[in-house]
């Protein structure tokens, strides 16, 4: 179903950044399922440590903006904005 949504399309609607997104959100899937699988016998341990690594490497590959972050809880969103700022001042 996805190949023959993405067949019929218009041109120019999956340019080079969907395609680098969806690239970054893969990688961070593959990286938080070695993490679960790794860590499968502690599953305590297992579901915060993925969900951190793909979070992480979402943050890393700037794709979590702005707009992600209104959606957090107003003590989450104002501490990864501070930083946000500390990372771009050093």
């Amino acid at each position: 179903m996805v190949t023959s949504g993405l067949w019929i399309l218009p041109r120019g609607i999956v340019d080079r950044r969907v395609v680098r997104t969806c690239v970054r959100c893969l990688t961070a899937a593959v990286a938080m399922a070695a993490v679960g699988f790794v860590a499968m016998d502690q599953p305590l341990v297992a579901i915060p440590a993925a969900t951190t690594t793909y979070v992480a490497i979402l943050w890393f590959a700037r794709e979590i903006d702005a707009d992600l972050l209104m959606l957090l809880p107003p003590w989450l969103s104002s501490r990864l904005r501070l930083l946000e700022r500390q990372a771009a001042g050093t």
